[in-house]
């Protein structure tokens, strides 16, 4: 907030800076990190671990519908708005947060967790949130910045609704106007280049035999860029073959099929750092050698870490950058920040909760009887929006999209202690029971 208001942080071009260095560099290197030394090769490692990354795609996917509902139940008009709706909703901070929330409650009262010995609940903490991030990394870097480039086809929440068919009127007119003086000047320009393309075709038609001697003598003095393009050469400056190649190549280019906008983001640095950190982490020796702090390439590891560490306090000041100025309830309203909060922190962790519970009853030997672990598999669900839509809208949506979601997640912070604090009662409570 500082930086924001002192104006380090005040332009919108400071904070896309900021939010690229993040998504490019110090983001991968604490995905790597994380999810790298919580991976094991040994299948029952693989199997203990397959039900978190499975929760990330139900969590998520529950989070969406809710934020859907959300955005049809407030009538949320703008595109935009309501993909920043359903984001909100889908995406929680699933790293930082769990981390530090159960370090706390294994330094302070590990008994809950079925164990005396906190650093070993610290470590297995990590790992299993680690496991959780390997799927939850891809949905957030891939499925996010797709959902909110949707473009606005709507006007813009006013705070007096009853002013929008007037508004609406003039910005018909306004536009019908518009696209008369468009047309008129289209035309005229029109007029303008046929007779400019006519001289000019005159001229580049000309050969340099039918010049006098008067203008040849003349073209010899010219600069070679200035000169008139001799016969054989067309008006692009390019020869008659390698324009048909180039042709043939645009049309080749015209037949491929467009790729889905997932595809690109499937591959951004995040997702990236996810694949290798899983395929690094199922190698053995990765851990013996690079790892291990005895491990004889361990510098570089520790090197990455160090640069990793800087994600979380950039993704933080971003966060209150957006929020210096305070919430603004301009492009979402206030109700809907509400319900978004409702959905993300109260609603959400009890379907968690039920669908744990229906597990452990239909499918006793799914889910390890773990309590550390079933406590980071139902805390992953009541946490808040994730600090990176922040990072997310700054890089691939416009400033109000961004000034929504901070909103949102204003409020979401606002409820979060005492959300958070009857959420960890509850799941405590059954996880040690």
């Amino acid at each position: 907030m500082y930086a924001r208001r002192s104006g380090i942080l005040d332009s919108a071009a400071s904070r896309k800076t900021l939010s690229a260095l993040t998504f490019n560099v110090t983001l991968p290197c604490f995905l790597f990190v994380s999810i790298a030394a919580a991976i094991n090769s040994s299948t029952s490692a693989v199997a203990r671990l397959a039900p978190l990354p499975l929760a990330a795609f139900a969590f998520v996917l529950t989070g969406a519908s809710l934020g859907y509902l959300v955005a049809k139940i407030t009538n949320v008009r703008r595109k935009d708005v309501a993909a920043a709706v359903i984001v909100s909703s889908a995406l929680g901070n699933s790293n930082n947060l769990p981390v530090v929330l159960a370090q706390a409650i294994a330094q302070y009262a590990p008994q809950l967790l079925g164990s005396d010995d906190s650093e070993q609940i610290e470590r297995q903490c990590v790992a299993y949130v680690g496991a959780y991030l390997s799927a939850f990394s891809f949905l957030l870097w891939s499925a996010a910045p797709v959902a909110l480039r949707a473009k606005d086809e709507y006007h813009r929440v006013d705070d007096d609704d009853n002013n929008d068919d007037d508004d609406a009127a003039a910005t018909s007119t306004g536009e019908a106007v518009a696209a008369a003086a468009e047309v008129e000047l289209a035309t005229v320009a029109s007029t303008g280049a046929l007779a400019d393309m006519e001289r000019q075709t005159t001229t580049a038609t000309r050969s340099p035999i039918n010049d006098t001697d008067e203008e040849r003598s003349q073209r010899e003095l010219l600069p070679t860029s200035t000169r008139r393009p001799s016969a054989d050469i067309t008006s692009t400056g390019l020869s008659p073959s390698f324009n048909a190649t180039s042709s043939w190549a645009a049309s080749c280019r015209s037949r491929l099929p467009k790729l889905p906008p997932w595809v690109g983001q499937a591959f951004a640095p995040p997702v990236l750092s996810v694949l290798f950190a899983v395929a690094c982490g199922l190698i053995p020796a990765f851990h013996k050698h690079v790892i291990a702090n005895g491990g004889e390439l361990h510098v570089f590891f520790a090197a990455v870490t160090t640069i990793g560490q800087a994600a979380i306090p950039i993704s933080v000041m971003l966060l209150g950058a957006g929020l210096a100025k305070g919430p603004t309830f301009r492009v979402i309203k206030l109700s809907t920040c509400i319900c978004i909060a409702v959905a993300r922190l109260i609603v959400l962790p009890m379907i968690a909760l039920g669908i744990l519970v229906t597990i452990e009853n239909l499918f006793p030997n799914v889910v390890p009887s773990d309590p550390t672990y079933r406590f980071v598999f139902l805390l992953q669900s009541c946490t808040p929006t994730a600090n990176n839509i922040i990072i997310i809208a700054t890089i691939y949506a416009d400033e109000e999209v961004a000034t929504a979601i901070a909103a949102a997640m204003f409020t979401q912070y606002c409820l979060a202690p005492f959300t958070l604090t009857a959420n960890l009662s509850v799941f405590l409570a059954y996880v040690s029971r």
